[in-house]
């Protein structure tokens, strides 16, 4: 494996260029974790730092040579000097300035040669920074390493030191840039039909983050970005989605539920492609399609641990939609009768949101029939009725007995009558996202960790592929699983697979 480091330039809030970068082939005990959904995609390594050689190195004058290689370098021009300066050159033991770089800054040149001495020449200088961007490259059976290894590029967000009597190491751990989606906050609303769909407010969602994220955007915020990488566009049935501030991810796990895609549940995910130089959002509904297999006696497997999930089996749920018109608590009762075993409960409070965003919907869609108060940030409704219902339509239409949604608008008379189509709106929307949840959770679910020798190996595996396994010795017979996480050592492939609920029932 190879790392390479792009300084983080601070007066400008970028970073070098890849290759530009600083390279660093001596690391210890890489590994790279990548992850389905909204797990961070993870990085480690160390750095043995026996003589401190990460934050200083030293050099021999012999009062003749005035250049000298960079040990870890390119140093950039904005940390040679200036306000953002992080380098500081010493000849014996005094900080010296009469110097220069040369070759793109990977030489440095002292105006007069440096008097002669055993490690009389310092540069101090960090090699390794929070908030650094790495590259984690992987080969095997060659020395070269192109962009296609890359593995991870993400942002360092750990240096810590370890020093013992023998030694010292630096390990340095990060995230990829999934973790933007993680942190970034960002609202979402219907805008009179340009966001019908679920897949278009994702597309919404990107632009937003990618607007205060500019020199790491983000591909896959047009429909065009998003139809070149491949991803699903569910058009079953429209949608009218509305979020106040949350996280991206909070917003996107929820439009991926089936409430919404109308789609069953979807796979999302953030890759580095190495060939466009892009960071791409992936989203795709799940399938059971075989893509690979692993077959006990015929792949080169070091080791198998089978794990039957009884933990998180759930086959009913109380679900909160938060509160009504007149701030009485809106809870409901959801159980899936086909699982067996007993009831096992979960209290969900991911949907005590829906009642708040429905009356916001109906305020944002029309607010000159609501009271309301003109803010720094807009405008911010003052009751929870509107103050006339002379044509009024709901910004939903109504729902069969069953919850199934019809075509007929609903036409409120009343604040009671309003009230009553918020109640039943919000139930229903509750139901789908807590029956998307019983279902991933009402069984129990098998569960493996592979790994494969990195060397020998002649596969290639991709998150939320499907593996068919067969491992007579723990009773596992052509069992569909679906990789759920990635790790990658020096020496070893690790897959993290599982059954959900579409592979459970192939």
């Amino acid at each position: 494996m190879r790392v390479v480091v792009r300084k983080k330039l601070e007066l400008t809030n970028t970073w070098v260029a890849a290759e530009d970068g600083i390279i660093l082939d001596e690391i210890v005990k890489p590994k790279v974790s990548e992850k389905l959904g909204k797990s961070k995609d993870t990085f480690s390594f160390s750095l043995l730092n026996t003589g401190n050689e990460f934050n200083e190195t030293y050099y021999d004058g012999n009062g003749t040579t005035k250049e000298f290689n960079v040990t870890w370098g390119p140093i950039p021009e904005d940390h040679q000097s200036g306000a953002d300066k992080k380098l500081h050159v010493y000849v014996d033991d005094v900080e010296k300035f009469a110097y220069t770089f040369i070759n793109n800054g990977s030489r440095i040149k002292f105006d007069s040669a440096p008097a002669s001495g055993t490690g009389n020449i310092k540069l101090v200088y960090p090699v390794v920074e929070e908030d650094d961007v790495v590259r984690i490259y992987r080969v095997k059976n060659t020395t070269a390493f192109g962009d296609s290894d890359i593995i991870i590029e993400g942002t360092v967000i750990s240096v810590a030191g370890n020093v013992d009597v023998d030694t010292r190491t630096l390990t340095i751990s990060g995230e990829s840039f999934l973790s933007q989606l993680f942190k970034g906050l960002v609202f979402v609303q219907p805008d009179g039909g340009t966001l019908d769909y679920p897949h278009q407010y994702i597309q919404n969602i990107i632009a937003q983050i990618n607007e205060f994220n500019q020199d790491r955007p983000i591909y896959g915020e047009t429909a065009g970005e998003w139809s070149d990488i491949g991803n699903a566009t569910p058009t079953t049935t429209k949608i009218q989605y509305t979020s106040s501030y949350k996280t991206a991810i909070e917003i996107i796990d929820d439009l991926s539920t089936d409430a919404n895609t109308y789609d069953g549940q979807y796979l999302y995910y953030l890759v580095y492609n190495s060939t466009d130089d892009r960071y791409e959002f992936n989203w795709l509904a799940k399938d059971a399609t075989e893509d690979n297999t692993l077959i006990e006696g015929t792949d080169r497997i070091s080791s198998v641990k089978l794990l039957i999930d009884n933990d998180e089996v759930v086959n009913a749920a109380i679900y909160n939609c938060g509160l009504d018109c007149e701030g009485n608590s809106m809870e409901f009762l959801f159980f899936d009768f086909t699982s067996g075993g007993g009831s096992k409960w979960k209290y969900i409070t991911s949907t005590n949101t829906i009642a708040e965003d429905l009356v916001n919907a109906e305020f944002d869609n029309n607010d000159t029939v609501w009271d309301y108060q003109t803010l720094s940030e807009g405008k911010k409704r003052t009751s929870n009725y509107p103050n006339s219902y002379t044509a009024y339509a709901m910004q939903f239409t109504d729902r069969d007995s069953d919850g199934t949604r019809n075509a007929s608008a609903v036409n409120p008379s009343t604040d009671a009558t309003f009230n009553d189509a918020i109640w039943t709106e919000a139930r229903w929307q509750g139901w789908a996202k807590a029956k998307a949840i019983v279902d991933v959770m009402k069984d129990p679910k098998q569960k493996l960790t592979v790994t494969s020798d990195y060397g020998s190996d002649t596969k290639t595996y991709a998150l939320g592929e499907v593996i068919t396994c067969t491992f007579p010795s723990y009773g596992i017979n052509d069992i569909k699983l679906r990789i759920q996480q990635i790790d990658y050592e020096i020496e070893t492939t690790t897959l993290s697979l599982a059954e959900d609920e579409v592979t459970i029932d192939a």
